[in-house]
């Protein structure tokens, strides 16, 4: 957690250093307007707990997928707003039982996947520098080798994501992000038993945005 954090400070520490910086040249050659179209892919590390109660709690980590893609419009200068939709595929990962702390390695045909699916903001800078937020209502499944899938209750959850993007267009920018996501799904099963999850999961992804209009102001 404090690996992300660090991470999350340090990319709006640059943002706010960058936007500084002396425009050289043209001065908002192309600029954020209109349709918004943002499509990421990438690597994503997860970290999930299950607390059950009275029960053993579980601990289940490793690498994936994400794929996030947002949709909306301009509302102001460099300010979008637009619904979010994203999901990670973990693909054979590790899990450790509190009852006695062994880490086992679970094959490729175990998979967990989450979703998310909500509403955010994304601001940019005139460097093109972005940040955004998002937060929605998020599903779980885990998927077995040997046996039936699981889908826990749907939870609440939000993305903190930042980056850099470079016009290769008129219209369309292209470049990377680092981003946290944030899940917590709360179900009651039987014998008044409860299951707790929360996940934090964190990553690097490529990221392609179609929105933007040429300007001819020149400085």
């Amino acid at each position: 957690m404090k690996k992300i954090l660090t991470i999350v400070l340090l990319t709006l520490a640059t943002i706010s250093q960058a936007q500084n910086l002396p425009m050289i040249g043209k001065e908002n050659s192309t600029r954020h307007k209109g349709f918004f179209l943002s499509m990421a892919l990438g690597a994503s590390k997860l970290n999930m707990d299950v607390d059950y109660e009275r029960l053993h709690d579980f601990n289940f980590s490793g690498s994936g997928a994400i794929f996030d893609i947002k949709i909306g419009g301009t509302i102001a200068r460099n300010l979008m707003l637009h619904g979010t939709l994203l999901s990670e595929n973990l693909t054979g990962y590790k899990a450790k039982s509190s009852a006695n702390q062994t880490e086992v390695d679970l094959s490729s045909d175990n998979t967990i996947t989450t979703s998310m699916t909500g509403v955010g903001i994304t601001y940019y800078t005139d460097q093109n520098w972005y940040m955004s937020s998002s937060i929605g209502y998020t599903n779980l499944t885990f998927e077995y080798e040997d046996r039936d899938d699981y889908s826990p209750s749907s939870g609440l959850g939000f993305q903190l994501k930042a980056g850099k993007e470079w016009w290769v267009g008129p219209r369309w920018g292209l470049g990377f992000g680092v981003y946290y996501n944030y899940l917590g799904i709360h179900s009651d099963l039987a014998n008044n038993v409860s299951e707790d999850i929360t996940a934090n999961n964190f990553g690097v992804v490529f990221n392609a945005t179609l929105n933007g209009k040429r300007s001819h102001k020149i400085r």
